[in-house]
């Protein structure tokens, strides 16, 4: 449920929630106040975090994957930040992200990426109209993108039992492309695609969570999208209320103003 919370305290089961987080930065940041906001917990790379923040944030840093345990090595990065504190918000983001790449190498399957949030809501109202058209195009194109999802491995998937509710977003995008017929859909896919990879400042992906075109199912290419395989892995995730249109407990702005959950909401067979 990482597009929802960031973490749970283990001793007093307080959930930490993404909305606070939100919430929080704009009233103390204001619009576009704070230059780099990095995530040093798992899933956080997606869709409805990068849409959350980017009223009030330059650059966000964060994993599409489970992070491992020791989680980021601050010296590492801080370091160079303090040699040079006049670098930019991106070279700051690929610090980070190359820290961490030297940090993990292929040794798990992990993930970092630095996106530019500046404008990407914009790029998210164009994946609603791409989640328009699909719908609009029928049972086929449903199926396409359905199918399209079952190629893909989920993020978290090597925990027991497994995460099955958050996919690359990019990666999608190309095996929906290269299942439909609809030339039209196609092209939509593609410049979608094509201004969302434009947001990733930097990426790193283990072998084993590397370009899916090597035959390996997970294709991270640097931000990821809420897409369970099934509508029980939905039901089954504890915070799928975040999801629905009619949630108002620390509501997803992703989810209200977007149309990406109406898509699935057919995909999935959710009312």
């Amino acid at each position: 449920g990482g597009f929802r919370a960031v973490s749970v305290d283990d001793d007093t089961g307080s959930i930490l929630f993404n909305r606070e987080i939100q919430d929080v930065v704009m009233k103390e940041f204001g619009p576009k106040g704070l230059s780099v906001l990095g995530f040093d917990a798992c899933l956080m790379a997606m869709a409805e975090t990068a849409y959350a923040f980017a009223p009030s944030t330059e650059v966000l840093v964060s994993s599409e994957e489970l992070e491992p345990a020791s989680g980021w090595h601050y010296s590492k990065w801080m370091n160079q930040l303090l040699s040079k504190p006049t670098m930019s918000n991106a070279d700051l983001g690929r610090v980070i992200v190359e820290m961490y790449r030297t940090e993990y190498g292929n040794e798990y399957i992990t993930t970092l990426s630095a996106l530019n949030l500046a404008d990407i809501r914009e790029s998210f109202a164009e994946l609603s109209m791409f989640a328009d058209a699909v719908a609009a195009a029928g049972a086929d194109e449903l199926a396409n993108v359905k199918a399209a999802r079952a190629q893909l491995s989920s993020y978290g998937a090597s925990t027991s039992p497994p995460l099955k509710t958050s996919v690359d977003l990019i990666t999608l995008l190309i095996r929906f492309e290269s299942l439909t017929k609809n030339d039209q859909l196609r092209a939509q896919s593609a410049k979608l695609r094509d201004h969302l990879s434009k947001h990733v400042i930097d990426n790193y992906a283990s072998t084993r969570s590397a370009d899916a075109a090597t035959g390996n199912p997970y294709g991270s290419k640097g931000v990821a999208i809420y897409f369970p395989e099934s509508h029980r892995a939905f039901l089954a995730d504890g915070y799928h209320n975040g999801y629905l249109k009619t949630n108002t407990d620390r509501p997803v702005d992703f989810v209200k103003n977007e149309t990406w959950a109406n898509l699935l909401y057919q995909i999935l067979g959710l009312k």
